[in-house]
């Protein structure tokens, strides 16, 4: 009877706490949380998850940023600058030379006679289109394209996304293609000089004798 009852308490002893007791096996030991209504998940466990999930997050983050592509941005320094090489000065009219530079380092289009808006390409007098590109590579080219006009200026506006627009006016003060030559030694008049002086002295010489004749 006596061990009936001793084994009756034993039981009672072993199932009156569902936790797991502390044993320190001669060291501290690290107790174990236990968080109400999350039966046999520790904290440990919850913030070693948390830890992880932040982990895969920022290494997704950092690999897409690193994988995303670069996006090109405006800079303030590329423009689109019209050019006014030089002019030919005829009978009553004049003749433009004209070229561009392109600082961007991709073509771009502007449609002749576009007086608004991102862009502008038009001549000031009328007609708006003399003939001038609408597309232009990246660089600077002289001498492209020609207007002859009759009026006493000519100016070309030209402007790109950027929206501010470059203009170079022709006139007949503009520099000449072909220079007009000085009195000097690159100069015609000298030798016209000379043999318009000798065609003289030669008329003279033989002007007595046809009068003696």
């Amino acid at each position: 009877m006596g061990r009936l009852v001793a084994m009756q308490q034993e039981s009672v002893a072993t199932h009156s706490d569902p936790l797991p007791a502390d044993t320190s096996y001669g060291m501290r030991s690290r107790r174990t949380q236990w968080i109400p209504g999350l039966v046999g998940t520790p904290a440990t466990s919850m913030r070693g998850a948390r830890a992880r999930r932040w982990a895969a997050m920022t290494l997704l983050t950092t690999t897409v940023m690193l994988a995303a592509p670069t996006i090109a941005t405006a800079s303030p320094a590329n423009h689109l600058t019209p050019i006014l090489n030089c002019i030919d000065v005829n009978s009553g009219s004049i003749t433009a030379h004209f070229g561009y530079s392109n600082t961007w380092t991709n073509q771009i289009t502007v449609p002749a006679g576009k007086t608004s808006g991102g862009g502008q390409n038009w001549f000031l007098p009328d007609p708006k289109d003399r003939g001038q590109p609408s597309q232009f590579n990246p660089g600077t080219f002289n001498d492209v394209f020609t207007v002859t006009f009759t009026s006493s200026t000519l100016e070309w506006r030209l402007s790109d996304v950027n929206g501010e627009y470059n203009s170079v006016v022709a006139d007949a003060n503009s520099s000449r293609c072909t220079p007009v030559p000085g009195f000097g030694f690159d100069s015609p008049w000298p030798a016209i000089v000379v043999i318009v002086g000798l065609g003289a002295a030669v008329a003279l010489r033989r002007w007595p004798a046809a009068r003696r004749a």
